[in-house]
């Protein structure tokens, strides 16, 4: 929802990374890591029936500081899910 309602993205989404979150401009979105307002990178989950993998895919190398405040999200995304998580965030 974050980027869906705006025909002109640029003010949270750098147009070079554009094609990374919606490959091909064919309308379909890829889940965005935001920070400060700016998507940063893109995530994908695996879930199992007692867990769920995270994975961030971030556009340039992440301070530990944002590492953690993703994994807080993480965790909390987890606590709805009602299971553990486990995220890789490179």
């Amino acid at each position: 929802e974050y980027l869906l309602g705006y025909k002109d993205r640029s003010a949270a989404l750098a147009t070079r990374h554009s094609n990374r979150v919606v490959p091909g401009g064919n309308g379909m979105f890829i889940p965005t890591l935001v920070l400060d307002g700016k998507v940063c990178g893109t995530w994908r989950r695996a879930t199992r029936a007692k867990s769920v993998a995270i994975d961030g895919i971030p556009f340039a190398r992440l301070k530990s500081a944002d590492k953690k405040a993703f994994a807080i999200s993480a965790e909390r995304y987890a606590h709805f899910l009602g299971v553990p998580v486990t995220l890789g965030i490179p």
